[in-house]
């Protein structure tokens, strides 16, 4: 029997390309062979002010958010979202949980990052600024694999006794 649910929660899919959805750092900190492969482990919204979205339960499905600094939008959030809990309240941080119904709301109050979206005249515009980045690079790079076959390159000397 596997403990991954028929229809898994995931954060990603709950955002509906509305809000800005990472993985957090631990991902690429862990080995491969320890990290989870479920990668919906390691998805998250960021929030202003340092807060952050994130799954928090298969059974009953559940998300998180942790708040730093920020009481008066935790009091906002438990007054006015249905299903909202308080698991934790220390320092000037608290880790509420909500209901996946609930991510839109959650995420206005704490203001939480939203996924860009691009005109096709924006998106046109940024891929000709580009252009001429790539055409320098490209040019760099060609010039430097020159000069090391023609012997032009010289490597930085290595300074004594160091």
């Amino acid at each position: 029997m596997s403990s991954v649910p028929a229809n898994p929660l995931v954060l990603s899919d709950l955002a509906q390309g509305r809000w800005k959805v990472s993985l957090e750092e631990s991902w690429a900190a862990e080995k491969p062979e320890i990290r989870k492969p479920d990668r919906r482990w390691y998805q998250q919204i960021e929030c202003r002010k340092g807060g952050f979205i994130f799954f928090f339960s298969d059974s009953p499905p559940t998300l998180a958010l942790f708040l730093n600094n920020r009481p008066h939008i935790a009091k906002q959030i438990l007054q006015e979202v249905p299903g909202t809990r308080l698991d934790l309240e220390a320092d000037k941080e608290v880790v509420i949980h909500f209901p996946p119904e609930a991510l839109h709301q959650i995420c206005e109050l704490a203001g939480g990052r939203r996924k860009r979206v691009l005109t096709e005249e924006q998106r046109a515009a940024l891929i000709e600024r580009g252009k001429s980045g790539r055409e320098a690079l490209l040019k760099y790079q060609k010039q430097r694999a020159q000069d090391r076959i023609s012997g032009q390159f010289e490597p930085i000397p290595t300074q004594a006794g160091g």
